[in-house]
């Protein structure tokens, strides 16, 4: 009977240790099945490229034409040692001319052909300094002129006087050019595109004036004259007389170093 309640006693014993023991397991907090996501950084995103204003390409419409204006309307001048000064409106924008001195009209239409751009030049006449000044050959009135066909002549006198270069073409009734200085002479072929006749203009320097004369932008030399010997040269050229000079003519001496004359082979002379 003792044994009997011993072994009771056992299990019950086994039972409370098997129970506590599924009590604790329950207990436990479930572990996560995934494991979490990590974290990184954020990726730092560089900021945009702004292109400012003032570097952004033009658009065709606010784009200025590259190349100065050949014409415009005079706007104001000035005179200042050598040089007339002449502001001009073209395309809206103001622009300045240097030239032979001459009389402008305020809100005369005038054009030019040939010049020189010139920045930042200072003139110590007027004490200004200009951002920007064309020096051009002449101003001449009115609007450019249309291009045209080309003429040809012969050059009959040359004058050359104030910067500019007068040529006569043809013969002595022939007409009058003038254009920027160029070197040309008697009997050279130039060749000129039309420009702009005037009448009555008179030459300050060469105290002349012409009953009309046409005003070129160039003057192209074509094919250049014979040269004539000067009056030294042709005197040296020809054979003097001893009539002319009163004295007589040397002959010219022989040519030195002659070789004498060769024997025929064969012959032999004898002296009589």
């Amino acid at each position: 009977m003792s044994s009997t309640r011993h072994l009771s006693h056992l299990l019950s014993v086994v039972l409370t240790l098997v129970l506590l023991a599924g009590c604790s397991k329950s207990e436990e907090p479930k572990k996560p099945t995934t494991p979490p996501a990590a974290v990184t950084a954020p990726v730092a995103t560089p900021p945009a490229t702004v292109i400012p204003t003032a570097a952004r390409e033009p658009s065709p419409a606010q784009a200025k034409p590259t190349r100065p204006p050949q014409s415009g309307k005079i706007t104001e001048s000035k005179q200042a040692g050598p040089h007339t000064f002449v502001q001009v409106e073209a395309d809206g924008e103001q622009y300045w001319l240097a030239t032979n001195p001459f009389k402008p009209k305020v809100g005369e239409v005038v054009h030019w052909d040939q010049f020189t751009v010139k920045r930042n030049y200072h003139s110590k006449a007027l004490n200004q300094t200009f951002p920007m000044v064309m020096f051009v050959g002449a101003i001449l009135p009115g609007p450019a002129p249309l291009p045209t066909t080309t003429s040809k002549g012969k050059v009959h006198s040359v004058l050359q006087s104030g910067g500019y270069t007068y040529v006569q073409i043809g013969n002595a009734t022939g007409a009058w050019l003038a254009a920027p200085t160029v070197k040309v002479k008697e009997g050279d072929a130039v060749v000129w595109t039309p420009g702009t006749s005037m009448k009555n203009f008179t030459s300050k320097t060469l105290n002349r004036t012409f009953p009309e004369i046409q005003f070129l932008s160039g003057l192209k030399v074509e094919s250049v004259a014979a040269v004539k010997p000067t009056p030294e040269e042709s005197k040296a050229q020809r054979r003097t007389t001893p009539a002319e000079t009163g004295k007589a003519v040397s002959k010219p001496a022989p040519p030195a170093n002659r070789p004498p004359p060769q024997k025929p082979k064969g012959t032999t002379t004898s002296e009589r």
